[in-house]
């Protein structure tokens, strides 16, 4: 979590910037999803926001198996990020370290520099999307609190399911 923390400051001083500079409204990317609440828009119901939905399509989509798990990655991150109980969150944020441990050792494996850039990137975009408002970014911030100290098994072989 510390990583994504340092990643918003480091993004939200460029949007300071950005609304100094060139004034309000003028730096807000394209298609992003930042209507209140924590839903989104979803317009077709599959769980993804219509936004993260578009952003896999462009960055994730090389293969079928890459998207599917891009996909299934999202949900994930948006059903952790609504968690209310301690046992939402801790049984989300175990599916969602299956679908990462899945993307790393199956979907993008191996030790080479694109994959590794890659899988970094899509886990990386996907929670930064997710988590795009104040909103947002508080309830992902409180669902991280809640499982804090938690432990998880690692399987042996990763569950993309």
């Amino acid at each position: 979590m510390q990583n994504l923390s340092k990643k918003t400051l480091h993004i939200s001083g460029i949007a300071l910037v950005c609304l100094f500079v060139a004034g309000p409204g003028a730096c807000v990317p394209k298609g992003e999803d930042f209507t209140p609440g924590l839903k989104g828009i979803d317009s077709d119901a599959n769980g993804i926001r219509d936004d993260i939905d578009a952003l896999i399509l462009q960055k994730y989509a090389d293969t079928p198996t890459i998207k599917k798990a891009a996909e299934k990655y999202a949900r994930t991150v948006q059903v952790f990020m609504e968690a209310n109980t301690k046992q939402e969150a801790y049984q989300a944020a175990k599916e969602s370290g299956n679908m990462v441990d899945c993307i790393v050792h199956i979907i993008l494996p191996g030790n080479n520099i694109e994959n590794y850039k890659k899988r970094g990137q899509l886990i990386d975009e996907i929670v930064a999307y997710t988590a795009n408002t104040r909103e947002r970014f508080e309830k992902y911030w409180s669902s991280s609190k809640m499982i804090g100290g938690a432990s998880f098994q690692i399987e042996k072989k990763p569950i993309c399911d």
